[in-house]
């Protein structure tokens, strides 16, 4: 059966009849499982989200340096808090809504509504308190939440129409 196939002779590989060459077949438990490749696109969409963070991190750290060059050091410590607060309301969404594995239609929808509503109550309360405990400047604590978010869906390719992985 494994004669004239051309292909070394060994557990994992087959010569079908009608396809004309040498097939691996991948049985469990079996050694040639260790080279397959599994696609989780749960995980490549967490890796993704993370990255956006990470980016939105970077942009924001930009943003608050050349709010300290230009306007001073007041600006400067809004601007970050408010990156700050969109930063950590974008990672409490990530991490509520791509936490577990594959799940049905109605919980993955359930866990994606749940952590935009915790991003968005958190980014609110951590303004909130900025505002009002810290007494920061409003606008360019705005500013910060507004490049802190806009870098982040640049990085999820979200603003462009596409995501990527």
């Amino acid at each position: 059966m494994f004669s004239g196939c051309g292909c070394r002779v060994s557990s994992g590989t087959a010569t079908i009849p009608g396809l004309g060459g040498c097939v691996s077949i991948a049985r469990p438990n079996s050694k040639a499982n260790d080279d397959l490749r599994m696609h989780d696109p749960i995980a490549t969409g967490r890796r993704g989200a993370m990255r956006a963070v990470v980016v939105s991190a970077l942009a924001a750290a930009v943003v608050a340096l050349a709010a300290l060059a230009f306007a001073g050091p007041e600006s400067a410590e809004a601007v970050a808090a408010g990156a700050v607060a969109m930063l950590a309301g974008n990672l409490a969404a990530v991490i509520v809504s791509l936490r577990g594995g594959a799940l049905p239609a109605r919980a993955a929808l359930a866990r994606l509504v749940l952590g935009t509503a915790g991003k968005w109550l958190l980014v609110v309360a951590a303004m909130a308190v900025a505002l009002a405990v810290c007494r920061l400047l409003a606008l360019p604590m705005l500013a910060g939440l507004l490049v802190a978010e806009a870098s982040y869906l640049l990085a999820l390719g979200l603003l462009k129409g596409r995501l990527q992985d």
